[in-house]
């Protein structure tokens, strides 16, 4: 199975995707790495396992009237549920957000059984305690693309279109596709909201939603890193 990874990217993040692609391609053993954004060519040279992928044509499938279409997110976020329709050719794809930075191989999340599941991802505790159900946050997500194709992609974009989510795609996923998503190793995902890894830190989510995540010493690391270095 290609081992494939996705970024949803606003023309405002283009650049803040550089070190954690630069970790991703050094650490990560993948084969493929999408950069889904609103242009053709983003002005930066990607090396030849990176695509730029404009799905500025799916904007259509959002309703630009929509309670949550100008959540602090961007509209981007929604786009991540109708990623199975984008790559109609694809089974299994890791999203990624671009405050993430790899530090291990990510092969194992290609090799978790997801057949009777939609996604996974990493648990937060703050809101599966308060919800009395599990919780998972989508900074980091493993989706199961054919199960999404069931409907539930549909299922998931219409109630995004349709009425208020606080935290957006996340919230909309995790009550729409309640008890049918795996919950896999924090290590995967470690930052403030998710558990205590219980194992070595494969993804560190550093949370854009501090201000001072791009000053941080591992992502100045690899934003300074060379190409050549990335890939060696």
């Amino acid at each position: 199975m290609q081992k494939t990874v996705c970024y949803f990217m606003t023309r405002n993040i283009y650049r803040n995707v550089l070190p954690s692609l630069k970790s991703l391609l050094k650490n990560g053993n993948v084969d493929k790495v999408y950069l889904l954004t609103e242009d053709d060519d983003i002005g930066i040279w990607m090396p030849d396992k990176v695509q730029t992928f404009n799905i500025s044509s799916w904007k259509a499938e959002l309703n630009p009237d929509g309670p949550n279409f100008g959540c602090r997110w961007t509209y981007m976020v929604m786009m991540k549920v109708i990623i199975c329709k984008m790559f109609p050719q694809l089974h299994r794809v890791l999203t990624l957000d671009v405050d993430t930075i790899v530090r291990g191989d990510l092969s194992p999340l290609w090799d978790l059984k997801m057949d009777d599941y939609y996604f996974a991802g990493a648990r937060e505790p703050y809101w599966t305690i308060r919800l009395f159900r599990e919780y998972v946050n989508a900074g980091v997500l493993m989706w199961n693309l054919d199960r999404m194709r069931d409907g539930t992609a549909d299922q998931v974009l219409a109630a995004l279109n349709g009425r208020r989510f606080g935290l957006c795609e996340q919230d909309a996923l995790n009550e729409i596709c309640a008890y049918k998503f795996k919950v896999f190793d924090a290590a995967y995902n470690a930052g403030d909201w998710t558990e205590d890894p219980k194992s070595e830190i494969r993804i560190r989510h550093y949370m854009a939603s501090k201000g001072t995540w791009k000053q941080e010493p591992e992502v100045e690391e690899y934003r300074a890193m060379s190409w050549e270095e990335a890939l060696r």
